[in-house]
């Protein structure tokens, strides 16, 4: 196990994605400005296959490179090897593929700069992907952290730089993404070649024990993506523009919500891939669910408390119907955050299955409610179908982890008095001591 406590690994990420946050909704804002909803709704359908296809391209890659790192079930040099030999591959198929798809599309009249700098957005990513995967294996929580916000600021940066000048559109928005991607890339880069890597083995047989393994976590993940970004897509086919570009405003600005799981996550399956079934990390799991579930419930009444101000305040007055997208979307999002942390324990233990078998019906549920409510609801019809997506993914998930491991599910719903006990204490010794004179 790190040296470093879990709390401490769990607060540095979540400092980061304080950070992130507000660079996420500066970046939301400065778009949503600048392109209106029609143009939100273009750069939606048009990233929509490079983050759709992520997951699949990457091939469980990451994943099963933190689980064989984190169990040194397979040498590093030849784990790196693998890594590579497929991301190569993966990369110049999927990048193909999400060209053709966009250069082939009707109803959205992309330029060619759209369509290639999106293709190459995805094997940034996986190479990106790659190098995290040895990051987290190896336990890098702070390196991992300083990838994600450098890349966010200096997207925010460019962002700023075009919309002050007039001359942020859809082709220049998504030319930004791609070199905010690259520039972020290459610190994370230095600090794998000079701290962690020491020779690359590529080896076959590596290779395909990780392909294998996977294969499971690239399908589970992309059934999770596809969840998430499926009703994107639906919306485009069944309604308009500017109806997308409303509804992806709606999610990013609900999706601010799982930035504290997102943080926690990061750290449950660097540990978890570590960890050899200590009744500690059992613990520490139940109340890092716990705390993560009630701050974000906390947040999501916040926010739908002040939903009409924030949206007339940041976006302005064509953005107004984003609010009752968001609103609708809010349920889901908050008990969405069981499933994402319990997704992240089984992933570290090399049981992505679990997750692949429950998304199966949540996704095909998604659906269907949304070719069911798209074409009356529109936006609305689309967050009330990923709501009760996201609910029902939960609940399964969470009936599925407690009978595996025979404890109760209020184990990991409600919160104790120690629970915030400790974390204030944590949060306190953090703070700077005032000496008196």
């Amino acid at each position: 196990m790190s040296s470093r406590s879990f709390f401490q690994d769990g607060l540095s990420v979540f400092i980061t994605k304080i950070a992130v946050i507000g660079l996420s909704i500066f970046s939301v804002v400065i778009q949503a400005n600048a392109l209106g909803p029609t143009g939100r709704g273009v750069l939606a359908m048009l990233l929509i296959f490079p983050q759709l296809f992520t997951s699949i391209a990457e091939g469980g890659m990451r994943q099963a490179t933190v689980y064989y790192v984190g169990q040194q079930a397979i040498p590093d040099a030849r784990v790196f090897g693998a890594s590579i030999l497929y991301t190569l591959g993966s990369a110049a198929i999927f990048s193909t593929l999400i060209f053709y798809l966009l250069s082939t599309s009707e109803d959205y009249d992309y330029t060619m700069v759209m369509m290639v700098t999106a293709a190459l957005i995805l094997p940034v990513a996986l190479f990106m992907n790659a190098i995290r995967g040895m990051f987290l294996g190896k336990q890098h929580i702070k390196q991992f952290n300083t990838n994600q916000w450098l890349q966010k600021l200096v997207l925010v940066g460019l962002f700023a730089l075009l919309f002050a000048f007039d001359l942020l559109t859809v082709e220049t928005t998504v030319v930004c993404m791609l070199l905010a991607s690259l520039i972020g890339f290459l610190p994370a880069l230095h600090f794998f070649f000079k701290t962690i890597y020491t020779h690359v083995e590529f080896n076959l047989p590596a290779l395909w024990t990780m392909v294998k393994k996977g294969s499971v976590y690239a399908t589970a993940l992309f059934l999770i993506e596809a969840n998430y970004k499926l009703d994107i897509l639906l919306l485009g086919w069944l309604s308009t523009k500017e109806e997308v570009g409303l509804y992806a405003v709606a999610v990013q600005v609900g999706e601010l919500l799982w930035q504290l799981p997102a943080a926690i996550g990061i750290v449950v399956f660097s540990r978890s891939a570590n960890d050899r079934d200590s009744p500690r990390w059992k613990e520490e799991l139940a109340r890092s669910i716990r705390l993560s579930l009630w701050i974000t419930m906390a947040g999501g009444l916040a926010l739908f408390l002040i939903a009409p101000l924030l949206f007339d305040l940041l976006f302005g007055e064509e953005f107004t119907r984003s609010i009752s997208m968001t609103l609708w979307l809010l349920p889901g999002l908050i008990l969405m955050v069981v499933f994402k942390l319990l997704n992240m324990e089984l992933a570290g233990k090399g049981k992505p299955f679990v997750s692949l078998f429950i998304m199966l019906p949540a996704l095909a549920l998604n659906v269907g409610l949304n070719y069911l409510l798209i074409p009356d609801l529109g936006g609305n019809g689309a967050a009330i179908a990923s709501s009760i997506s996201y609910l029902v993914a939960a609940i399964a998930m969470l009936t599925a982890y407690t009978r595996m491991h025979d404890v109760s599910p209020l184990n990991f719903i409600l919160i104790r008095r120690d629970d915030v006990q400790l974390l204030a204490n944590k949060i306190l010794k953090k703070l700077p001591v005032r000496k008196e004179a």
